[in-house]
C-alpha cells in the first residue's frame, strides 16, 4: 500500500527526558509505544503519543 514501515527497538532504560527527546525526534504523526510500564507517564509525554493495548488492532 507503499507505507514505509519502521522497527526500532531500543533497551535498558531511558529517563523522563531521554523519551521526549526521543518522541519528538520523530517526524511522525503519531507515535504508539510498545511495552509499556507507565501508560499514562508515556502519554504525557507528547499530545502525539497514542497508547493501544496489547493483542489491539488499529487503522492506519
Amino acid at each position: 500500500m507503499g507505507i514505509e514501515r519502521k522497527h526500532i527497538h531500543t533497551s535498558g532504560h531511558a529517563t523522563v527526558d531521554e523519551l521526549r527527546q526521543f518522541v519528538e525526534a520523530i517526524p511522525a504523526r503519531r507515535v504508539i509505544p510498545i511495552h509499556l510500564e507507565d501508560r499514562d507517564g508515556f502519554a504525557e509525554l507528547s499530545d502525539r503519543v497514542e497508547v493501544r493495548n496489547d493483542h489491539e488492532w488499529w487503522e492506519v
